[in-house]
């Protein structure tokens, strides 16, 4: 029986020994960074923070209240600072009349800076949320369709989707909500638009005066096609594009060129 009471104190008197020996090597450590108070104290709280022991800490904190704690005034329990004390970032409302060229690069602009966790620019159903910042800049109901369409088409389908993203950007010039896939908006009629095909057998280069920013552009390849809007028109044979899901997996981007004749069909609006 004294032997196991032997064997038990020996066992204590280790463990007494390990605690002391770890406690000493975290305050040496915080004494030889005590011309930076702050941070040794807060290497002692990401260790001594591990232990489990309230009790150890407070003996701990009594016995050596000269480490360097006190003086930085910190707890030895590491914080994190909580999102919502981080300040957010304020954006400006964009004026009513900007133009869509301006207005398909900010919003752009601001996936591209929300947007990153799983690349730049990519929208997934994980991180729609993300583009809620874009209802701070395009006020009232426009703004707010523009988010829900985009979070719908990303949760829907799991990233963003070509459709989606001009359907969003449709609320901003004349809304529609046209279900199918992309290749269906070829000859399609959809109020306030007007459908031009894009003769490619022409003789001569076609005309394509008529296509401004705003215009849906439609191409018939791919298993589903692909859809995006003319964010801008470079001359009378290209045009700037903005659109989803083309150069990745749910990505936004507005600087890819399109040349006009690789287009299969616009919806411009009236």
């Amino acid at each position: 029986m004294r032997n196991k009471n032997l064997n038990v104190n020996s066992v204590f008197f280790a463990l007494a020994i390990l605690i002391f020996l770890s406690l000493f090597t975290i305050v040496f450590e915080a004494k030889a960074e005590e011309n930076d108070p702050a941070i040794a104290a807060q290497n002692v709280g990401d260790k001594v923070s591990n232990m489990n022991s309230t009790e150890t800490l407070n003996q701990f904190l009594q016995i050596f209240s000269g480490s360097g704690i006190e003086k930085a005034n910190v707890s030895p329990f590491p914080t994190r600072t909580s999102q919502s004390s981080v300040p957010s970032v304020i954006y400006e409302p964009i004026p009513a009349n900007s133009s869509v060229t301006e207005t398909v690069d900010v919003i752009t602009n601001i996936i591209h800076e929300h947007c990153v966790k799983f690349g730049k620019g990519v929208v997934k159903s994980q991180n729609s949320f993300c583009v809620e910042p874009i209802a701070k800049i395009i006020r009232g109901s426009n703004g707010a369709n523009v988010v829900t369409d985009l979070k719908t088409s990303a949760n829907l389908y799991k990233t963003l989707q070509c459709v989606g993203c001009a359907t969003a950007f449709s609320n901003l010039i004349i809304p529609f909500h046209v279900t199918g896939h992309a290749k269906d908006y070829l000859g399609k009629k959809i109020p306030g638009y007007r459908y031009i095909p894009n003769p490619k057998n022409a003789t001569t280069f076609p005309d394509y005066s008529q296509i401004k920013p705003g215009s849906l552009f439609i191409i018939n390849k791919y298993t589903f096609g692909h859809i995006g809007v003319v964010a801008e028109v470079k001359d009378s044979r290209s045009f700037r594009a903005f659109e989803c899901n083309f150069r990745a997996p749910g990505m936004a981007s507005n600087d890819l060129i399109w040349s006009f004749n690789n287009v299969d069909g616009f919806q411009v609006p009236i």
